[in-house]
């Protein structure tokens, strides 16, 4: 028995006692705090049980799970194309079973800015990072595209968005999506990527409007087909816009693009 047990025992006999003395002699109005002061111990007594009787609970050991950064960089390798943070959101929970906070990315932004500007600035003392979160960029005026994430060591024609490349970019990023499906369908997270192609091939013209779900196979046929008609045209515009903005643009601007000096003062604290 522990020490705290053994107090309260002790205190409530002590108080019971008192109790059979008030009884014993007529003192009927001590009675109630008496009793009063056996139920508080007693209660006490209940906690003591409760606490001496709780099986223990198992340690876990922390794990921290993988950043936001790594997150979103692991999603991006997977495609290998620029994609709207809700896009990069749903592969990241299909085929990794990550949760992506969207709410942070644009803190998580900034210091990918920041760590470009430190190492810039001072190369032998700030830590370089191989790979940046950057923003997309328009393939005119060369601004971020709202919402819209790539990689800094991608090479800038696929980090510009003209008038066709978000559809070019989903489809490209779904024919990863269904191949890699197609080479391992009894991986864990083969029926969550599963799904989120199926969704993506309700989209194409082929199986618009048809009860049936798309084959894996259907839909990669169809992106093939969709990607033959629109993917020429947009990679020539990203070409030759690429071929401006490094005539044009600062190292800088080349990764973040030109209105994130604006957006973010020219010294980010």
């Amino acid at each position: 028995m522990n020490g705290p047990m053994r107090t309260v025992l002790d205190a409530i006999d002590a108080a019971n006692a008192r109790v059979r003395d008030a009884l014993s002699v007529g003192r009927m109005d001590a009675v109630p705090d008496l009793m009063a002061e056996v139920e508080e111990l007693e209660k006490q007594r209940a906690l003591l049980l409760r606490e001496m009787t709780r099986p223990p609970v198992a340690e876990v050991p922390f794990s921290p799970g993988p950043s936001l950064r790594v997150k979103v960089i692991s999603t991006l390798r997977l495609v290998q194309r620029p994609l709207a943070a809700r896009f990069v959101t749903q592969i990241a929970r299909a085929r990794f079973d990550y949760v992506i906070d969207t709410s942070a990315l644009a803190s998580m932004r900034r210091d990918e800015l920041r760590s470009y500007r430190a190492y810039a600035e001072n190369p032998h003392g700030a830590q370089s990072k191989t790979q940046l979160v950057v923003p997309a960029l328009s393939f005119d005026r060369y601004t971020p595209v709202r919402g819209v994430l790539a990689l800094s060591d991608w090479d800038m024609s696929r980090r510009l968005i003209g008038p066709a490349s978000p559809r070019v970019d989903v489809m490209l990023a779904t024919q990863t999506l269904t191949r890699l499906v197609l080479d391992n369908p009894q991986a864990p997270w083969a029926p969550a990527v599963d799904k989120l192609v199926v969704t993506i091939g309700r989209s194409l013209m082929p199986f618009i409007g048809r009860a049936a779900s798309p084959t894996m196979r259907e839909v990669d046929a169809a992106v093939i087909a969709e990607l033959e008609a629109i993917e020429p045209e947009d990679r020539e515009e990203r070409a030759a816009a690429t071929a401006r903005a490094r005539a044009q643009l600062t190292g800088e601007q080349q990764l973040f693009g030109v209105a994130a000096l604006g957006a973010v003062g020219r010294r980010v604290s």
